[in-house]
């Protein structure tokens, strides 16, 4: 059996329906690290791409935020790289995928799908061509692969990796909406998720909210495998349990960190799709209602998730429960196969369960930093699509490179063996498979 995330499903009768391709894959591409700001401690050029922001408000923490009653709220578009910006004229900057870096947050699901797409224009930083690569935002099918060789006896052999639990809080201060600072002026304002740490457990049910600034320049000069304030790197021995081998050559930041965005969402129709992921869902003025080579879409119930219904966690959990049961026809993501409910906590591991409905059409896996035992490789859950932080649906940057890559050597995907292949700085996990004959 060949993971769908691998194989040809173009065919009009299949239409993309497990998250596959337009041809027979032998391999993809896996960003090593989750998204993180170039020049977000690492010496990454900062580049613009063509893109500009898409949204205007965005939900921001309460510390940052700075409201008496501790709750989140919103406020005026921002991130430690551009500081707070107008969003219309501001340019989205190339991601870079290195440890001990900045995690790039606040930008939705739309923004995500486009930048991931843009990793291969004529003027990105990776040296990345469109001839040999298709760079697209995650889909579920592919997460699924990620995790499946992960507990795979080639990855973990059972075990539940660590999570990436370490926050700076946006330096523990509120940040004025007059603070006109950017990137390293700015201290660590905006910043919440550090990728490639870890306090080296699966299991770790607080969240650990550091010094900020003095921690990571701690962070990083620490040597062999001592931690630094209970943390520890991604590079060092006890920091490996945080990656999908166990070893320095798997991929981070799978659980914990922030939340991943990934192209796969239910067509209920709800304002959402369009406000905040138009890009995937949406073709012109239509929603799209079936899967294409790029996104996944999951069934939904037309009597517990259509536009009409309140939006309240009672009605959400029911519409959730209920696209869950009818979603039986998709397997590979590590949704179905691996969970027993469309909510709570019945994912293995017990990981997060919250499939996709009502007003939180689209998915996200992973977890983030606070969520303690709940994140993980088979975490998976829903959100409206809105750029955000640490708010009810948290959002995060989005493991923003799949690549299709056609020059590979074929391996035996039966034995899911996973290939260390570190390409310069060791920022890539490379995946590769067989084409083996389908029974």
């Amino acid at each position: 059996y060949v993971h769908p995330a691998f194989t040809d499903e173009s065919d009009e009768n299949i239409n993309y329906a497990n998250g596959g391709w337009d041809e027979e894959l032998a391999g993809i591409w896996v960003a090593k690290f989750e998204a993180g700001y170039a020049s977000g401690n690492n010496n990454a050029d900062v580049v613009e791409t063509s893109l500009t922001y898409s949204q205007a408000n965005v939900g921001i923490g309460a510390t940052e935020l700075g409201t008496v009653d501790n709750n989140d709220g919103n406020g005026k578009s921002r991130n430690w790289l551009d500081g707070i910006y107008n969003n219309e004229t501001t340019k989205i900057k190339y991601p870079t995928f290195q440890g001990i870096t900045y995690s790039m947050n606040y930008i939705n699901h739309n923004d995500s799908f486009n930048l991931a797409k843009e990793l291969t224009s004529s003027k990105n930083i990776y040296g990345l061509n469109s001839n040999t690569t298709d760079s697209h935002l995650m889909k579920d099918s592919e997460w699924g692969a990620v995790a499946y060789l992960s507990q795979s006896e080639y990855g973990l052999n059972g075990k539940d990796i660590y999570i990436n639990n370490i926050t700076l809080n946006s330096g523990n201060e509120k940040r004025e909406e007059t603070d006109t600072k950017k990137a390293k002026e700015s201290g660590v304002a905006s910043v919440y998720a550090v990728t490639g740490l870890t306090q080296g457990g699966a299991d770790s049910d607080q969240q650990l909210v550091t010094s900020g600034e003095e921690t990571i320049n701690k962070i990083n000069e620490a040597t062999e495998n001592t931690p630094v304030d209970g943390i520890y790197r991604w590079d060092q021995k006890t920091g490996q349990g945080a990656s999908s081998t166990g070893t320095i050559y798997g991929i981070y930041d799978l659980s914990g960190g922030l939340w991943e965005r990934t192209a796969a969402y239910t067509a209920n129709e709800d304002s959402g799709l369009k406000l905040y992921g138009k890009s995937l869902a949406y073709d012109g003025e239509s929603i799209r209602i079936q899967s294409t080579k790029y996104t996944m879409v999951y069934p939904h119930d037309s009597e517990t998730d259509k536009t009409g219904i309140e939006s309240n966690d009672t009605n959400l959990n029911k519409a959730s429960q209920a696209n869950y049961k009818l979603n039986t026809k998709i397997f590979g993501d590590a949704i179905r196969e691996t969970s027993t409910a469309g909510n709570g906590n019945s994912s293995l591991h017990r990981d997060t369960s919250g499939f996709v409905g009502l007003y939180a059409p689209f998915s996200f896996r992973g977890g983030r930093w606070g969520n303690g035992a709940s994140a993980g490789l088979f975490c998976f859950n829903r959100c409206n699509g809105g750029s955000d932080c640490v708010s009810r649906f948290p959002s995060g940057a989005s493991r923003l490179v799949a690549l299709r890559y056609t020059k590979i050597l074929l391996e035996i995907y039966l034995r899911r063996v996973i290939f260390k292949d570190v390409i310069g700085s060791g920022v890539y996990e490379i995946i590769k498979m067989t084409l083996s004959r389908r029974p």
